[in-house]
């Protein structure tokens, strides 16, 4: 079982962490949380309430620092993922230019890329290694009650050229035939240009898109279960009420406990693994 650790850069964080919690390691501060186990996302957000943010080690002094106050027997889930694009391990959420940045990794020979799709980084007793999303999930996490995971996203996000984004009802949407992404570089994607990942209101709404996507075409929405199996969510975007949800009949499953993301095909919806590359739409985020 996975425990998260947690960390943040004073000087960058826009919330104030309270240092009750935290011990200093070195010249930072982090948060080591033993007692509740949870799902990467999930830890996700809880780093963020107290303040920080899931921990990337910045090198090999530090590794060790760290590594003498971990259980050997335990791993801890770090910031780092290759959710966007296999084998490119950045922090979560992934930002612009994120490709440049180099952090700091100490994999085992091989352990880096186990072929299973896309990984998030865990730290494990001496050594910081990957483990499938998927088989983490489906065998530690099936029975777990993991919280909504939700980050200030408004904050961060730049505002929308609403030149990329064609009116549809009252709302703007971009429409992206042209390049096919997995979920998460999907959801990186919408952020660049001012969006989100597209939560449809209603049917009205449902119908007016459905008259100008391509036929027989899946497309990437804003809705997934991949904080807890079976149950469809807005991650990472936090809203309360229930999203609107029109499936595909025969295709929506309450016992399937695999993590997946919602596609719109045909004016219906069904869900798909996060990590098949497919179209995607974007909702303009516009704050009156």
């Amino acid at each position: 079982m996975e425990a998260q650790l947690a960390t943040f850069e004073a000087k960058k964080r826009k919330n104030n962490p309270d240092l009750e919690k935290y011990i200093k390691i070195g010249s930072r501060y982090f948060y080591i949380e033993n007692m509740n186990k949870m799902s990467w996302f999930a830890a996700h957000r809880v780093c963020r309430e107290i303040g920080g943010k899931l921990a990337t080690i910045k090198d090999e002094e530090e590794l060790e620092q760290i590594d003498r106050l971990l259980d050997f027997r335990t791993g801890y889930w770090l910031g780092l993922n290759d959710l966007v694009f296999e084998g490119l391990f950045q922090s979560w959420p992934p930002k612009a230019l994120a490709w440049i940045e180099d952090h700091f990794t100490n994999f085992p020979n091989g352990a880096s890329d186990y072929g299973h799709k896309t990984d998030c980084v865990v730290l494990s007793g001496m050594w910081n290694k990957s483990e499938t999303r998927v088989n983490v999930f489906e065998k530690r996490l099936q029975n777990m009650e993991a919280k909504l995971a939700a980050f200030e996203a408004s904050k961060r996000k730049p505002k929308p050229d609403l030149k990329k984004f064609i009116k549809i009802g009252s709302r703007y949407f971009h429409i992206e035939e042209m390049h096919k992404l997995n979920w998460y570089a999907a959801f990186k994607a919408c952020r660049e240009i001012g969006g989100r990942l597209a939560i449809i209101q209603n049917e009205e709404e449902l119908n007016k898109i459905n008259d100008r996507v391509e036929w027989l075409t899946n497309y990437w929405l804003g809705i997934n279960s991949l904080i807890e199996a079976g149950r469809y969510k807005t991650w990472p975007y936090g809203e309360k009420q229930r999203p609107f949800i029109k499936w595909l009949r025969g295709t929506f499953r309450d016992h399937d406990y695999g993590r997946k993301c919602l596609v719109l095909l045909e004016s219906k919806m069904l869900d798909r693994e996060c990590d098949e590359y497919r179209p995607f739409i974007c909702e303009a985020v516009i704050k009156e």
